[in-house]
């Protein structure tokens, strides 16, 4: 199956839902305690994080309760709920987040320190193969790549168009961007 027939649900729902992402609030996934008080929240999406809000001795424990939290989650509340994996770099840790949740359907995934279009398209197949796996709807967990943390991913920006269809626009602020040169920045100014 290439990307061109992986077809998300309710695609036509998507851009509708993706104006509504205004918000995101990052909830450590190893605290069930933190994770009841964000539900509550105003937020339109809640990160459960995996990778810099939890230690490699809690990672184990925090897929269980994210896993957890994502099967009790309420569907129809509008709250999109997505999880930050930790990055691709470190295959057998983010390997492990996305084999311990995907059965719980999120939203999406967040991918840190992406290094370009590549790693999207690596996540693209891993979720594939884990839907498919679960019982999850082919297609259905996206994805957005924080494109903005590594120099290479930054000036690799226009690969990430087309790489895969479970990509999710995603706005960058000026004030994300890693660089100590003033017209990098210039680039992703609005004038």
């Amino acid at each position: 199956m290439t990307h061109s027939e992986i077809k998300p649900q309710a695609a036509d729902s998507q851009e509708k839902e993706l104006k509504y992402m205004r918000s995101l609030l990052f909830v450590p996934g190893d605290s069930e305690k933190k994770l009841s008080k964000a539900a509550y929240s105003s937020a339109d999406a809640l990160i459960l994080d995996l990778e810099d809000a939890v230690t490699a001795a809690r990672r184990p424990l925090a897929r269980d309760i994210v896993l957890n939290y994502l099967r009790g989650r309420s569907k129809n509340s509008g709250q999109q709920t997505w999880v930050r994996i930790n990055p691709l770099a470190d295959r057998v840790t983010s390997l492990a987040d996305l084999a311990a949740i995907i059965a719980g359907a999120p939203d999406g995934i967040l991918l840190p320190k992406v290094g370009s279009a590549k790693d999207v398209v690596m996540l693209d197949h891993c979720l594939s193969a884990l839907e498919t796996r679960e019982g999850v709807a082919l297609g259905t967990v996206r994805i957005i790549p924080v494109a903005t943390e590594t120099p290479q991913a930054v000036l690799a920006l226009s690969s990430y168009q087309g790489c895969s269809p479970r990509l999710v626009p995603r706005v960058v602020s000026p004030t994300e961007i890693p660089t100590t040169r003033p017209r990098v920045k210039a680039l992703f100014t609005i004038r």
